[in-house]
């Protein structure tokens, strides 16, 4: 994530105790967004006596210093089913808020946990047929926060306090971004699917009466014509003409019910996979059946193998699916830094409440790990398949969740699919939406 770098502001911060949780949330919001470097006290002589920028996270009033009055939350071990107080501060929704009287109105930090932290997909919950968490049960689009980054915006809110304060701060100041990333689930339609399942698809479509899909698979098969998967050629073109930071993420696991792609040893994907580490970065996406199966290793070893030994630290999760904390944890072990999945399948926006990279924290364990999460902003399959939107209507989806990211110097990171820029079938006017969207994220 871009930022301009400046020396660094100091913060002391007084509390009755520090934990692992309240670092990571203070660190979080003073030290990831702000830019300030964090210092604690929990000996309140000491606290008064200091000259430096200070809050007061405690239940009482002292002089000099920025009151955040404290919930229950970070001084907590346990994941317990309470629901958060919501209010409205200033033009805003919070969680959090203070019943009496404080600087902020409400607690940022035990708020920014609790949505960056999906404390909530820790309790139990009614999953969808995928064995997802529902968008519709999170706390955030019940309260029609899930298309605005909040931690984000509160972090603003707490920054123009500091200042009114404290003029001669040092702040982050963060400059907006974009990574265009495809998943490729099925690299293409027809080419490397050998006879068997060549054949099934064409007794399929015969049935269904589909005659131009049965011509594209005659002729591509006979190499007459393109494989409608096959748009790497498109995608090259507007990423290169564009200058976009891009990834891509193949699937490599073995066959199974959800996870369709060719054999990692066919030679098309083979190729596709190092013709895509020309011009973008190559990730794995790990399948479906990683999710209740230990994998990860196994298809991360695959890539590494097709790299030809290049290291693999990227990942997202094939359909979205995330598991808390278990998903998390199997991707540590594979040795992944950075993932990609974060973000709901039936509804665009911010999953965690941001729309900045943070570190993974653990509340099984009480503990913040090396694992870097990149909060995905927008799916094209969202808008198409999940809200059966039209290709204008998808547009102003589009703008709407890029302009919300602009406004607080975020991360955009879209998620598109080889077949979904074909332009045919299903996807008839959909390149369109790709173009509009490229434009106006990156600008």
């Amino acid at each position: 994530m871009g930022y301009l770098p400046l020396q660094m502001s100091k913060i002391l911060v007084y509390t009755s105790i520090v934990t692992e949780r309240l670092k990571y949330a203070f660190n979080l919001v003073l030290n990831d967004q702000l830019g300030l470097e964090v210092f604690y006290s929990s000996n309140l002589n000491e606290f008064n006596a200091a000259g430096d920028i200070k809050i007061n996270y405690s239940l009482g009033a002292l002089e000099n210093s920025i009151h955040i009055k404290p919930s229950k939350l970070l001084f907590e071990r346990d994941i317990n089913e309470a629901i958060p107080n919501i209010g409205s501060v200033a033009d805003f929704k919070v969680l959090y808020k203070s019943d009496t009287a404080c600087d902020l109105g409400f607690d940022i930090f035990a708020a920014s946990f609790y949505l960056v932290s999906r404390y909530e997909e820790y309790l139990p919950f009614t999953p969808d047929r995928f064995g997802r968490y529902r968008a519709e049960d999170s706390l955030a689009y019940k309260h029609d926060l899930l298309k605005i980054p909040s931690v984000n915006i509160w972090c603003e809110f707490l920054k123009e306090k500091l200042q009114r304060y404290h003029p001669k701060l040092n702040f982050k100041v963060r400059k907006y971004e974009y990574i265009c990333t495809l998943d490729i689930d099925n690299a293409f339609a027809y080419k490397g699917k050998g006879l068997v399942r060549n054949l099934g698809g064409l007794i399929k479509d015969t049935l269904a009466g589909k005659v131009s899909k049965i011509f594209n698979r005659v002729m591509a098969l006979l190499n007459l014509k393109k494989d409608p998967f096959d748009t790497y050629d498109f995608q090259e073109k507007v990423i290169k003409e564009n200058n976009l930071q891009s990834i891509y993420f193949f699937l490599l696991g073995n066959y199974g019910p959800f996870d369709k792609n060719l054999d990692h040893r066919c030679q098309s994907l083979r190729s596709i996979i190092r013709r895509c580490r020309m011009f973008a970065q190559v990730a794995i996406h790990p399948s479906f059946a990683s999710n209740s199966k230990a994998t990860n290793q196994v298809e991360t070893a695959r890539l590494v193998e097709i790299l030809e030994g290049e290291s693999v630290t990227k990942s997202r999760q094939h359909y979205l699916k995330v598991t808390f904390p278990e998903t998390y944890a199997a991707l540590i072990t594979a040795g992944i830094k950075e993932d990609y999945t974060l973000g709901h399948a039936s509804i665009p926006g911010f999953r965690a409440g941001i729309c900045t990279p943070f570190f993974f924290f653990n509340l099984k364990t009480n503990q913040v790990t090396d694992l870097k999460i990149f909060p995905l902003s927008i799916m094209e399959g969202t808008l198409k398949q999940y809200l059966n939107l039209s290709p204008d209507k998808a547009i102003e989806e589009y703008r709407k969740i890029i302009d919300e990211v602009k406004k607080v110097n975020g991360l955009f990171i879209s998620l598109w699919h080889n077949d979904s820029l074909s332009d045919k079938y299903e996807w008839k006017g959909w390149r369109r939406v790709f173009f509009e969207m490229v434009r106006l994220a990156a600008n």
